[in-house]
């Protein structure tokens, strides 16, 4: 039996290929090379550069990484130095949890690019153990084959990026070609980049031969260009083509895709959604759009959900979609006979959904194609069709940007993704978000809307959609607002105000960044945000005393909104924005990993805030003045902010 000279390396047990290999290999030297998945654990060296297949958690390997890390978990590699793995992780998007998530638990990821989602691996990141970098996702796969990820490679062959590629298939052709599963990515140029390959033939999946549109990505000056003018165009082959000498060994794999189900729509996600419909309408009416839209991109989650199945229900027909990946309700958009073509590089049902796809796949193939990540997020592409992109950020501003990966600005959640390949090339750039998020201790939570965004990932997010409606980026614009105790509802008319552009806020945020000075900057940031004067005090704790720290904000109105409930709204998102920062923590001695923000019952064993509005001032009016007289930059007592009632300046306390 033939074996290649890198598997005779390997322990193992000659196989017999089940029925179902037999129908799906139709190359019969690679069923020479089937092999179980411990027998190739031996084959994996620290620090070796490895590709994985999927993307949005479809199509990734499943049985060989489990196997790394049980080998990893059960021989306590990772206690002594001299037998610890650890890998240089590249996969086109995310992967499923128990396979990325328990490396990144046994500490087996150095490195990891360019866009992950699991709570253990964004651990590993945030707290340093792993080296991570985002990129858009249409640029990953060309730096990956330009070789700019393994300039520090150090050993295997210096021609390849890649040591290995670990893919998921459905099928191989007579070839040895590759029929992926229900996501490509950059699963291409991962095996055009790896010296060696193992492929993992899941039979538990249909064979979706045909469903894929595959191109050879090349090395310029010989790259060609993408000559698609309608999502249907088909440019490339249905297999990715490998060279079979590369190919090491294949693995009989049945398990499904772990996608789990969708994030649930709500009321919220329903209005969003009922505000983009009624605003392509109004489009189509104004003449600015033809009846049946232009191509539709959606992003993930419970709001891009509600959109396309909102569209089902919704007055237009025909309509035709270029997004990078297919959700839950794109089923219900083709059935109701209104989506007429779909394109993508990923589909993430979930699994009753995956089970009506492929039990109706004969009634769904011929209006649906998967690309490479790197044709389905082209910009040029995006730019040539007029897409209409619609993404969920983590925050957006009133100029327009949003802020896609950092909360508070520093904490790196998934990565950037795809969202800006849409944004910044579309023909219409909508950002759609509930205006608060609840977090853990919250469950009013944190603005999503917020004067100024704390990292800025984009700067075309023109269109923005709340359950109270839409705006322009850079107009004014109606917020409603619901205050904590869930009873009282504001409306607010908020007007972007003279003298608040960008590179003056850029520059505060600089300023925050260089300085440490994080409530300096929230102060400042205070001042500039709105057409108000902005008064305000801060206590901290005497020196040794254990009592948490209290921060007051007062001001007074020169506006007239309805109770001065906008100042109060003002006050509250910068504070909880800025004071969720690891440096104002550590500012205030205080070592909870949250801040819980409360009201002033003198018990609450976390820091906490009270907002004064103008109406409790009306009487005694909330003075205070900031006095710099006494740089000291080694901690915030330099920093002196004190009420006119009370004397005591705040250097007096111990803020280090």
């Amino acid at each position: 039996m033939y074996c290649t000279p890198i598997l005779r390396n390997a322990t193992r047990t000659s196989l017999t290929p089940s029925a179902a290999l037999l129908e799906r290999v139709k190359r019969p030297a690679y069923l020479a090379r089937l092999a179980r998945p411990e027998d190739l654990v031996p084959l994996f060296k620290n620090d070796d550069y490895i590709g994985w297949s999927g993307f949005t958690g479809v199509g990734y390997p499943k049985t060989l990484p489990t196997a790394i890390a049980n080998d990893v978990e059960s021989r306590n590699l990772q206690s002594d130095p001299s037998t610890k793995k650890k890998f240089n992780l590249f996969v086109g998007a995310s992967v499923g949890p128990e396979v990325e998530d328990r490396w990144a638990s046994l500490d087996m990821i150095a490195r990891r690019y360019p866009h992950q989602v699991g709570k253990e691996v964004a651990k590993g990141i945030n707290a340093g153990r792993i080296e991570f970098a985002d990129k858009h996702l249409s640029m990953f796969p060309q730096d990956l084959t330009y070789g700019y990820y393994s300039l520090h490679k150090k050993h295997g062959d210096p021609t390849k990026p890649l040591d290995w590629a670990i893919v998921e298939a459905t099928a191989i052709t007579p070839e040895g070609h590759i029929v992926p599963g229900a996501s490509i990515g950059a699963t291409p140029e991962i095996l055009q980049s790896a010296s060696k390959i193992i492929i993992e033939v899941n039979t538990r999946i249909p064979n979706l031969e045909g469903l894929h549109d595959i191109n050879h990505s090349f090395l310029p000056p010989h790259r060609q260009p993408y000559l698609i003018t309608h999502p249907s165009d088909r440019i490339g082959g249905t297999a990715i083509s490998v060279d079979p000498d590369r190919v090491v060994a294949i693995i009989e794999s049945h398990q499904p895709d772990n996608t789990g189900s969708n994030a649930p729509e709500n009321d919220e996600s329903r209005m969003i959604a009922k505000h983009l419909i009624q605003f392509l309408e109004s489009e189509v009416i104004e003449g600015r759009l033809p009846k049946s839209l232009l191509p539709l991109q959606s992003g993930i989650g419970n709001v891009a959900n509600s959109i396309i199945g909102g569209l089902a229900e919704g007055p237009f027909d025909n309509v035709q979609v270029w997004t990078e990946v297919l959700q839950d309700t794109f089923l219900q958009f083709f059935d109701s006979g209104k989506l007429n073509f779909a394109t993508a590089t990923s589909i993430r049902f979930s699994p009753d959904r995956f089970d009506q796809f492929y039990k109706n796949w004969a009634s769904y193939k011929d209006r649906l194609l998967l690309r490479s990540q790197q044709v389905a997020n082209s910009p040029e592409i995006i730019r040539r069709l007029g897409v209409i992109a619609m993404n969920t950020p983590l925050e957006v501003d009133i100029y327009g940007h949003a802020n896609s990966t950092n909360a508070l600005g520093s904490r790196m959640l998934n990565g950037l993704g795809g969202s800006a390949d849409f944004l910044r090339n579309a023909k219409l750039s909508i950002m759609h978000t509930p205006s608060t998020r609840p977090s853990k201790n919250d469950p009013t939570g944190i603005s999503c809307i917020v004067p100024f965004a704390s990292h800025v990932d984009q700067t075309e997010a023109w269109i923005q959609a709340r359950q109270a409606g839409l705006r322009d980026g850079g107009s004014t614009f109606n917020v409603n607002v619901q205050s904590p105790d869930g009873i009282n509802q504001h409306q607010f008319h908020v007007i972007p105000f003279a003298g608040q552009s960008p590179h003056i806020r850029l520059f505060l945020f600089l300023v925050m960044r260089i300085t440490s000075t994080y409530l300096l900057a929230c102060l400042f940031s205070i001042a500039f945000a709105f057409p108000v004067e902005n008064e305000h005090s801060i206590r901290a704790p005497p020196k040794g005393s254990s009592a948490a720290p209290v921060i007051q904000v007062r001001f007074t109105s020169k506006t007239t909104t309805d109770d001065h409930a906008l100042d109060a709204l003002n006050a509250e998102v910068y504070v909880r924005h800025l004071l969720g920062r690891q440096s104002i923590k550590n500012a205030l001695a205080h070592g909870s990993d949250e801040i819980e923000f409360t009201n002033h019952n003198g018990e609450s064993e976390e820091a906490y805030f009270e907002v004064t509005g103008p109406a409790k001032c009306a009487k005694t009016p909330c003075k205070g003045k900031v006095d710099m007289k006494a740089p000291n930059r080694a901690d915030l007592s330099w920093l002196f902010i004190t009420p006119e009632s009370n004397p005591n300046p705040l250097s007096q306390y111990a803020v280090n």
